[in-house]
């Protein structure tokens, strides 16, 4: 779970270091071969607002995750006796 939220916190960065550079440079606005493919970057990436974003559905996959964990722990230990 915490290397998801760290790929999403760098991607976040590297968005905003884009749309910085795009607003305050004129000439990286000029060049619109850049401008096509940061257009084909930003449809690529489906994002959601936090509004619709579902806190249930987290919780669901890090409960899965507990139980898998325990899940194979059991098993080890169950193969260990």
């Amino acid at each position: 779970m915490q290397n998801i939220l760290n790929a999403i916190s760098i991607l976040r960065q590297k968005l905003a270091f884009l749309i910085k550079v795009t607003e305050s440079s004129p000439e990286v606005r000029a060049n619109q071969e850049f401008i096509r493919r940061l257009n084909q970057i930003a449809n690529q990436i489906h994002i959601t607002s936090k509004g619709n974003f579902d806190e249930q559905m987290i919780l669901q996959e890090y409960s899965d995750a507990q139980a898998l964990t325990m899940l194979a722990s059991i098993t080890k230990s169950q193969g260990t006796l």
